[in-house]
C-alpha cells in the first residue's frame, strides 16, 4: 500500500519538481533567447490588450453591454503585460546561482586541470603557517577518470568508485568545520564535497586536492589541513609529476600467523570410530581454506565455495596426551610429531548456508592444529588432512622502513 501511494502521489511530485528545476536551469543559461521571447510576448499582449480596450470603448458609444468575458480578458491580457514588464525589470533570473538546474557529474564539474589562485579561509585552530599556505599559491592539482595529480605526486585511480562526493547544505558545514559557509566568502549556498579514496598507507601524505568543494565548473575550494584554498579551472596541460612511488609490501607481523590461504593436499588418517566416508575424502582433497581476521572462506570445485564473516577464533595450546583424548588417535598415527601445537577453533554461524555446504564447513576446516609457518593439520569430523600454505598468501603491509624519495629527485 505504501509504495502505491509513493507512486500514485509522490512519483508524480518529484518529476514535476525535476522539470521546473531542470528548466529553469536552462532558462538561467539562456537568459538572452528568453529575454527576447518575453520582449515578444510583451509586444503582442500590448496589441492584444489595445484591441480588447479598443473593442470595449467602440461598445460602451454605442450604447451596447461591455459583457463580463470582455472585462476578463482585459484584466487577463493586463496581468501577463504586467508579469512580462516586472520580468524585464526584475530579470530574476540573474539571482538564480551558477549552475541551478545542471546534474553534477565528475566529468563536467571536477575533471580538468585547476590552479590555486588564493586562500580563501582557515578553520579555527589551524596550525599551518603563512609561509606553509603560500607555497601552494599558483600551483596546479588535476583529475581525470584513472588519475589524480597534487603538487608532487600523481596517483593512479585504480578503482571506479575512487571519487565519493555528497551534497553538503550550509547547516551541515558548520560543525564540520566550526565554521559557516559565509566566512569563507561563498553565501548560503548547497556545495558538492569531494574525496578522494587512496590506500591507507597513503593517508600520512595528506596531498593537496584529495579533498574539495565545488562552486561552479570554474571554481573548486580545495580543503587541507585546515585551510580552504581558492583553484580556478585552466586551460594547461596535466601537470607533468611523477607517480608516488609504492613501498615494498612486507607480510604484517601482526597478524596471527594462520591468516592465509590453505591447500588441503593429503588425507593422514581416519577416526576409530565413525571414520568419514571415502566419496568425502576425495572430495575434500584440493580444497582450499582462507583464513581471515574478518571471515573465513573454501573453495572446492566439486561443491562451489562458501564461508561467513562471523567468526571467532578460539586458540588453546594442545599437548599430544589432550590431542589423543580428544580425536581417540595419537598424533604419532597420523604421522606428525608428537609435541604442543596452537590448536584453533573457529565459532562460525552454518544457519544460512545451503545444507550441502552447511555440511561442509562443518565437516573441514573450522578445527585445526598449526604444525609450523607452512602446515596445518585439519581435524574434520572423522578425518584428519594435511594442508600447506599457498605461498604469499598472507596479509601484507607496506614495508615501514621504505624511504620516500624527495619529489623530482
Amino acid at each position: 500500500m505504501g509504495f502505491l501511494i509513493f507512486t500514485i502521489l509522490l512519483l508524480p511530485a518529484i518529476l514535476l519538481y525535476g522539470l521546473v528545476v531542470t528548466s529553469l536551469g536552462w532558462a538561467a543559461s539562456h537568459m538572452a533567447l528568453i529575454n527576447a521571447g518575453v520582449g515578444i510576448l510583451l509586444v503582442l499582449n500590448l496589441l492584444f490588450l489595445g484591441l480588447l480596450l479598443r473593442g470595449r470603448s467602440r461598445r460602451k458609444k454605442s450604447g451596447q453591454r461591455k459583457g463580463i468575458l470582455s472585462l476578463l480578458s482585459v484584466l487577463w491580457e493586463g496581468c501577463v503585460v504586467v508579469l512580462c514588464a516586472a520580468f524585464w525589470v526584475i530579470q530574476p533570473l540573474q539571482y538564480l546561482p551558477a549552475g541551478f538546474g545542471e546534474l553534477f557529474t565528475l566529468e563536467d564539474n571536477c575533471y580538468g586541470v585547476w590552479t590555486v589562485t588564493a586562500c580563501q579561509g582557515t578553520t579555527p585552530g589551524c596550525t599551518q603557517t603563512q609561509a606553509e599556505i603560500d607555497a601552494f599559491l599558483g600551483t596546479q592539482v588535476a583529475y581525470s577518470e584513472d588519475r589524480f595529480t597534487s603538487t608532487d605526486w600523481a596517483y593512479p585511480l585504480e578503482s571506479d568508485k575512487a571519487y565519493q562526493w555528497k551534497l553538503v547544505r550550509p547547516e551541515g558545514f558548520q560543525p564540520l568545520y566550526s565554521m559557516s559557509t559565509e566566512t569563507l566568502g561563498v553565501g548560503r549556498r548547497n556545495m558538492y564535497h569531494v574525496e578522494i579514496s587512496l590506500p591507507e598507507w597513503l593517508e600520512a601524505d595528506r596531498p593537496l586536492g584529495r579533498e574539495f568543494y565545488v562552486l561552479d565548473k570554474d571554481t573548486i575550494l580545495l580543503y587541507r589541513r585546515g585551510v580552504f584554498f581558492r583553484a580556478e579551472r585552466t586551460e594547461l596541460p596535466s601537470p607533468d609529476r611523477p607517480e608516488r612511488p609504492i613501498p615494498p609490501m612486507i607480510r604484517d607481523p601482526e597478524a596471527r600467523p594462520y591468516y592465509a590461504e590453505w591447500t588441503i593436499t593429503e588425507c593422514l588418517g581416519t577416526a576409530p570410530q565413525n571414520p568419514m566416508e571415502q566419496e568425502l575424502i576425495e572430495k575434500i582433497l584440493g580444497t582450499v581454506l582462507e583464513y581471515r581476521a574478518e571471515y573465513f572462506w573454501f573453495e572446492r570445485d566439486s561443491v562451489g565455495g562458501g564461508g561467513t564473516k562471523s567468526t571467532a577464533y578460539e586458540e588453546t595450546e594442545l599437548m599430544p596426551e589432550a590431542f589423543l583424548s580428544a580425536y581417540g588417535v595419537s598424533l604419532e598415527n597420523l604421522g606428525v610429531e608428537p609435541d604442543t601445537y596452537l590448536a584453533v577453533t573457529i565459532d562460525m554461524d552454518y544457519s544460512w548456508h545451503q545444507d550441502t555446504i552447511a555440511a561442509f564447513l562443518q565437516s573441514v576446516g573450522s578445527q585445526f592444529l598449526l604444525l609450523d609457518g607452512e602446515t596445518i593439520l585439519v581435524c574434520a569430523e572423522g578425518a584428519f588432512f594435511r594442508a600447506e600454505i599457498v605461498p604469499d598468501s598472507w596479509p601484507t603491509i607496506p614495508d615501514p622502513d621504505f624511504q620516500l624519495p624527495a619529489p623530482g629527485s
